[in-house]
């Protein structure tokens, strides 16, 4: 029953995956996007290209997370989630689901920067925000910020879900072609 629950999961995170790439535009060779600057009026000709650097996917047991949180309650909070996160979540019934995605797109982001938790980056160097009516978006701080630099990277994109038992997320990496 779990393996079938991971495995929808799983399925789920490749369809959003397709889906981020429709978004996006067209696929080439080189593994490059071709944005519609009718459908992205920010864009211009000069950086209409995008090149994906990386791509994170992780997913995450809510139960866990809820373990930690109920254990290890405000330390394990300020170890790994911003103020700005904690206010979010907080606020909701539910917030286990919540801090579970958003530790799976900490993960996710580390993984799409080719560096997983090595480095010295904090886990707080990863921070999750979203205005009401917004999509989530991800601020790099601190030695996350300097090594996405070095990487040229110039956008992350990022989705997330969480049902009961499971959270994920997914963040892709963009450099300028």
């Amino acid at each position: 029953m779990e393996f079938d629950r991971t495995l929808q999961v799983l399925i789920h995170a490749i369809c959003v995956f397709i889906v981020v790439c429709k978004l996006l535009g067209e696929l080439d060779k080189s593994l490059s996007f071709q944005y519609h600057s009718a459908q992205i009026g920010s864009r211009t000709e000069k950086d209409s290209l995008m090149r994906i650097a990386g791509v994170g996917l992780d997913l995450v047991d809510v139960e866990r997370v809820r373990n930690c949180l109920e254990r290890y309650g405000e330390r394990f909070k300020g170890r790994v989630f911003t103020e700005k996160e904690v206010a979010y979540c907080d606020r909701y019934r539910y917030s286990y689901e919540n801090y579970a995605s958003r530790f799976a797109a900490k993960e996710a982001t580390l993984k799409a920067l080719g560096i997983g938790k090595s480095r010295g980056v904090a886990w707080t160097d990863v921070e999750v925000t979203r205005n009401p009516g917004e999509a989530p978006k991800i601020l790099l701080h601190g030695k996350a910020a300097e090594i996405a630099e070095n990487l040229a990277i110039v956008r992350l994109h990022v989705s997330l879900a969480h049902e009961r038992d499971i959270a994920q997320a997914i963040v892709i990496a963009e450099q300028n072609e």
